[in-house]
C-alpha cells in the first residue's frame, strides 16, 4: 500500500495493521478509500483535526490471498 492508504494506521489511528488487513478482508479496498477519502474531504477538510500537508495524498494498495 502507498503511505497514503496507510494513513488510515499512521496518521488518522482508524486501524492498527492487522485490523486494516482483516477490514480489506472483510469489508475490501473501494469501502477502506471511501472512508479515508470522506475523513479528509467532509470530517477534516482544513487538516485541523489530523495534521497534514495537503488535503489527500495517493491511497493506492492492492490486498493478495494465497491459499492451498
Amino acid at each position: 500500500m502507498s503511505d497514503g492508504f496507510a494513513a488510515l494506521c499512521e496518521a488518522y489511528q482508524l486501524y492498527d495493521e492487522p485490523g486494516l488487513v482483516m477490514a480489506a478482508g472483510g469489508e475490501g479496498l473501494k469501502a477502506l478509500l471511501t472512508r479515508l477519502r470522506h475523513l479528509e474531504r467532509v470530517e477534516d477538510p482544513a487538516a485541523q483535526r489530523f495534521a497534514r500537508f495537503k488535503q489527500c495524498d495517493d491511497a493506492t494498495a492492492i490486498l493478495i490471498e494465497i491459499t492451498d
